[in-house]
């Protein structure tokens, strides 16, 4: 174990204020937490099945034979302890390596976050379980680094995880923004939307449908026809709630009133298609519906809008 942990997994380099220091791909306290839970928690009954470790680029798999035992389930897997195998759990306890009353799982999960890592992931069925421990590819920047490099240093140590889970995973749901930083949902959600609204995400779908993915602001690839920013002509002759949600339209790209109303904490559904209606007015952004009183229209930002001079105030 020992030695795939030093062969295999190369370690990176974590900044971290003024100190610097040279950490594992996956802490040794993980690796070896999904292995030895492997070896006590198996399915010996399956005669022919071994244990499996794959290595991939960006994470390690930990498979072992028979789903979790007893009562556990990946929902209370925290919580809820059961030895499928007492005397081997027994025999591996007087040795060390396991961890009274499930405390090595917490560890797991502690070792993974102290790394600046994603928390382990679970999967189970019926005949297999699987332990996925996430980390840094060889080329992938340290995340103290990249989020220095992006401006996000005044940025809360939650918010910097949610950055650097989306960055690696690709996006990041309101789930696993609960998992990372042990919040409710309520939090999670005005907390991503803040998120949203700064730039630093980009939010797609709504409600329970959605997820969110790195915003411009977070160094995604820009759209200049998109992002140029408008003349201070235009945008000093819009209300506030006009450049509010102007600017989620912006970022998002292309989005449905229903959409808006999520981002931007407005509670009216009215002023925002106003706003929308002014917005299309003055040719700032474009309307595209099956008809007027279409409910899936959507809104993006002209591409071809050029302002010669002083935009005029819409009519009342």
């Amino acid at each position: 174990m020992e030695r795939l942990h030093k062969e295999r997994l190369a370690p990176g380099v974590l900044a971290d204020g003024f100190r610097v220091e040279e950490v594992p791909a996956v802490p040794l306290f993980a690796l070896r937490e999904a292995m030895v839970n492997a070896v006590c928690h198996r399915d010996y009954a399956l005669v022919g099945a071994n244990i499996q470790v794959r290595l991939f680029a960006d994470r390690l798999e930990v498979q072992s034979p028979g789903g979790l035992p007893g009562s556990v389930t990946v929902d209370n897997i925290l919580t809820e302890s059961y030895a499928r195998n007492p005397r081997i759990a027994d025999i591996l306890r007087d040795l060390g390596y396991v961890e009274r009353h499930g405390l090595g799982i917490d560890n797991m999960f502690t070792s993974m976050e102290d790394a600046h890592l994603p928390p382990p992931e679970f999967t189970n069925s019926e005949t297999s379980f699987t332990v996925t421990l996430r980390f840094r590819a060889p080329d992938e920047a340290d995340p103290a680094s990249w989020l220095a490099d992006i401006g996000a240093g005044s940025l809360a140590l939650k918010e910097h995880k949610a950055l650097v889970f989306a960055r690696r995973t690709g996006r990041i749901v309101s789930a696993d923004y609960q998992s990372v930083n042990s919040v409710d949902g309520a939090e999670a959600g005005t907390q991503l939307r803040a998120l949203v609204r700064s730039g630093w995400l980009v939010q797609h779908g709504t409600r329970g449908e959605a997820y969110y993915a790195l915003g411009p602001k977070a160094g995604s690839t820009p759209d200049t026809a998109v992002d140029a920013p408008l003349p201070a002509a235009v945008l000093d002759s819009l209300s506030a709630s006009q450049c509010r949600i102007l600017d989620i339209v912006v970022r998002q790209r292309k989005v449905k009133v229903s959409e808006v109303l999520e981002i931007s904490g407005l509670k009216d559904r009215r002023t925002i298609q106003r706003a929308l209606a002014a917005l299309a007015e003055r040719g700032l952004v474009v309307r595209h519906a099956s008809s007027r009183t279409d409910p899936n229209a959507t809104y993006e930002v002209n591409r071809d809008f050029r302002a010669e001079g002083p935009a005029q105030d819409p009519p009342s």
